[in-house]
């Protein structure tokens, strides 16, 4: 039987993978970790995914004299640093010693591959949302003729933020407006659940907004990538309050962009955009008000018109003035004017109280007194629902709350009550 010391076995492992890959080949690989030491060599471990689960792992190294002209180049093209969970098309070399191991030695890498792959994941998200309905979910709801009371989903020191609340509440023409900061991460891994987080807290709130901003600034397009998120689309298509976005540059256009109410291409913009609302509104108001002033002096002339035609009439047949004329009649005229009053009067009344009427049967209908009182409100797939028809076994169903939602599987469906 043969016996070989473990040198001599790693000996051969490493003369078995120097004949297999004897030269340098491109590999395509996810970014898991990455470490710069102090002399300047960067550490990497590559992975592979299958299912959302690893099924290839190996370590990788560039040197320090390879690293410090491929960094700077990765960056002019994608914009951004390499970074975990990044997808690379690297140049390796597979060394293997037997006492560190297998290493991939990096030489050179395509920074384009990386931005074609984040393109290409977009794509399929848009394509998977837009079979599922929720492209034009939130585009479907109704906004406010003047929406001035916003929730704002932002990071509190982003430059994007400011600018926008500056322009907004020092806008020119002096309109108020409401916005509330719901504060998140808005860049990286941890981006999609912190918006998602404060989605719910601005739908538990009990406040009656009219609109949902999310706001960001321009940035690297890493930093962008967790808006394309599928989970985060989601929620932002499923929200019952109108969804605007502006995260970017003006050339960007993100998943969460395609889902909201409405995008913008900055901050700034959508400041712009609820301003010009009220000032259309403004200027609609200004020009009835002129309107009126035009009418009331047109049948101020006409009516002097007819008044001197009267007072002509009255002096060619009485001797009279239409004001001595009149003061004889003076108690006929009060009780023409006390009956006008009063019938004036009833017909207000009687409008006031059809009014009170139609607010009691608003107010009895309001989805969220219904929630209040231990009612709930069912949705499959974006869709509300009040037949256990519109169910199948397997379904995932959001039950809206007074104070919240669950999200339940369907088990088995009944189709007669059960007592």
């Amino acid at each position: 039987m043969e016996q070989l010391s473990l040198k001599e076995l790693l000996d051969r492992v490493r003369k078995g993978v120097e004949e297999s890959v004897p030269g340098r080949l491109w590999i395509r690989a996810e970014v898991s970790e990455i470490k710069v030491n102090y002399s300047g060599h960067c550490y990497m471990t590559l992975v592979e995914k299958g299912d959302e689960n690893v099924v290839a792992r190996a370590q990788a190294v560039i040197w320090s004299s390879s690293y410090r002209l491929m960094a700077p180049y990765f960056k002019s093209v994608t914009g951004s640093d390499i970074q975990p969970g990044m997808s690379i098309l690297a140049k390796v070399q597979v060394q293997y010693s037997p006492l560190y191991g297998m290493n991939l030695i990096i030489s050179d890498m395509d920074p384009s591959f990386t931005i074609g792959e984040v393109e290409a994941a977009r794509r399929r998200t848009l394509e998977r949302l837009e079979k599922e309905g929720m492209l034009e979910l939130n585009k479907s709801l109704r906004l406010a003729a003047v929406p001035k009371r916003f929730a704002v989903i932002s990071s509190e020191t982003a430059a994007g933020y400011r600018d926008f609340i500056r322009h907004l509440h020092e806008n020119e023409y002096g309109f108020s407006f409401v916005t509330d900061l719901y504060p998140s991460v808005m860049q990286g891994a941890e981006a999609p659940g912190s918006i998602i987080s404060s989605l719910e807290k601005i739908a538990g709130s009990g406040t009656a907004y009219d609109a949902v901003l999310i706001l960001r600034g321009g940035g690297a397009v890493s930093d962008m990538v967790c808006f394309d998120d599928y989970e985060l689309a989601l929620n932002i298509a499923q929200f019952p309050v109108p969804v605007f976005t502006a995260v970017g540059h003006d050339k960007d256009f993100h998943v969460c962009d395609a889902v909201s109410f409405e995008y913008m291409k900055t901050p700034t913009a959508m400041a712009d955009f609820f301003i010009s609302m009220f000032a259309s509104l403004d200027g609609e108001l200004v020009s009835l008000a002129s309107r009126l002033v035009m009418s009331a002096r047109e049948i101020y002339a006409e009516e002097r018109i007819m008044l001197e035609k009267l007072h002509a009439s009255l002096k060619k047949l009485f001797g009279l003035s239409v004001k001595e004329y009149f003061f004889g009649r003076k108690s006929m005229l009060e009780n023409i004017s006390v009956k006008l009053r009063q019938t004036v009067d009833m017909y207000f009344r009687e409008r006031r109280n059809e009014l009170e009427i139609i607010g009691l049967r608003l107010y009895a209908c309001d989805p969220g007194r219904m929630l209040d009182k231990g009612y709930a409100l069912v949705s499959i797939s974006g869709k509300r629902i009040d037949s256990v028809r519109d169910a199948e076994a397997g379904d995932t169903a959001e039950i809206l709350l007074r104070d919240g939602v669950l999200k339940c599987k369907v088990i088995e469906k009944c189709t007669e009550k059960q007592n």
